[in-house]
């Protein structure tokens, strides 16, 4: 079995090779280093085998624009957001450059901006807005979703501030998403067959998909690595920040302390001990999503910093 491989036929009806998309998260460290040459490496055996005959790349920098004047006293101007969007894809790019130098299959690099350049963007913009406005649906699968987001993310954004209004980095997590989804119609564009990414399709997006886009040819497969290399994981950490919940502070402490006494006991490689965080870190966020609503009115949370537990 492959280090990398797809969890999903990529035969093409009526094709004999396909055109494969992926759509970077810059930060998303299976898209980067070792994890990245794996999937070049299963890109090229698949063009090699004549089942791929291209790969388009979608470099996001532009969408990370919804989170550059977090923290900051005043927004940034639309110049110096194009400049640090470019920035955030071209660092991408370097740092993955000489992978894509040697690869075998033709490929092509699209960055967010020229994305969305096309008038109909705009249009279903607002009707991606409108669904969530509207559709009860489709706006519990956005909250659920940005909610678990913030949960995990706004320790990230606070800047080193230990106070962060939640309810306007929920509504700029919102935009997000909604961005993220009405892209999904600007995809279908760039006549690609296939659409590929390590992990599943958000729900929101999902959703999306399945309502506007069902009949169109584009059809999405994950991709899956097998096994991770220790050495290529980043070191086990506790969660440098916990939330204020309603519920008893001190006993949720007390359970997060105890299962890291008890990884810190196991005879754990390193993969063991990063899943086992990653776990723990998506409990603290799920029970911040159960008690941080934001449909309450706008309110400042305090993070419980400890530094060691």
């Amino acid at each position: 079995m492959p280090e990398t491989y797809f969890k999903d036929s990529i035969r093409v009806p009526e094709k004999e090779a396909a055109v494969l998309m992926t759509v970077i998260s810059l930060e998303n460290h299976l898209q980067q280093g070792a994890h990245w040459s794996q999937f070049l490496n299963l890109v090229d055996h698949c063009f090699e085998e004549k089942k791929l005959e291209k790969l388009i790349i979608i470099t996001t920098g532009y969408l990370q624009r919804h989170y550059f004047s977090l923290g900051l006293e005043s927004p940034l101007e639309e110049a110096a957001i194009e400049e640090k969007a470019h920035a955030m894809d071209h660092k991408w790019l370097e740092n993955q450059g000489s992978r894509l130098e040697n690869v075998k299959i033709p490929y092509e690099v699209i960055h967010w901006r020229a994305l969305l350049n096309e008038k109909s963007f705009d249009a279903f913009l607002q009707q991606i807005k409108a669904d969530y406005k509207d559709n009860k649906e489709f706006k519990h699968l956005v909250d659920d979703h940005v909610n678990r987001y913030v949960a995990r993310k706004i320790s990230h954004y606070c800047k080193g501030n230990d106070q962060i209004d939640r309810n306007y980095f929920y509504n700029i997590a919102v935009d997000y998403i909604l961005e993220e989804c009405a892209a999904l119609g600007q995809l279908f564009c760039c006549r690609a067959d296939l659409l590929t990414y390590p992990q599943s399709i958000n729900p929101p997006a999902n959703y999306v998909w399945k309502k506007y886009f069902r009949d169109e040819p584009l059809r999405y497969v994950r991709y899956e690595t097998k096994s991770l290399e220790p050495e290529h994981l980043p070191a086990p950490t506790v969660p440098s920040a916990l939330f204020k919940a309603k519920i008893n502070d001190t006993f949720l402490i007390y359970i997060i302390e105890y299962m890291y006494n008890l990884l810190k006991k196991e005879h754990w490689n390193v993969t063991q001990q990063y899943r086992f965080m990653q776990g723990v870190d998506r409990l603290i966020a799920a029970i911040n999503a159960e008690h941080f609503p934001c449909d309450t009115s706008p309110e400042t949370i305090t993070l419980t910093r400890r530094n060691s537990l």
